[in-house]
């Protein structure tokens, strides 16, 4: 099935092919609101599953691995308007 998808960071808009195998990085990838540490968000969204493009993952990795909390701020100023240091 393919899936058009929006990166909750940047707004870049994709298509996702669910039924080839998963490419090399970057890559789109998907997570749940719930993987990320916002308070702010209600418990009723937090099952909400998010697309992240693989230039916004690219931004957020350091030496080859993924630096959640640069991610997690990123988001959060998606969402919020707020950037934490």
């Amino acid at each position: 099935m393919k899936l058009k998808v929006i990166c909750q960071i940047c707004g870049e808009t994709g298509t996702v092919d669910t039924e080839k195998p998963v490419g090399s990085q970057p890559r789109w990838e998907s997570y749940r609101l719930e993987d990320f540490d916002i308070e702010e968000i209600p418990g009723s969204f937090k099952d909400y599953e998010i697309w992240i493009c693989g230039r916004c993952m690219e931004e957020a990795a350091w030496c080859g691995e993924i630096d959640f909390e640069k991610l997690e701020s990123r988001l959060r100023e998606s969402l919020f308007g707020e950037v934490r240091g």
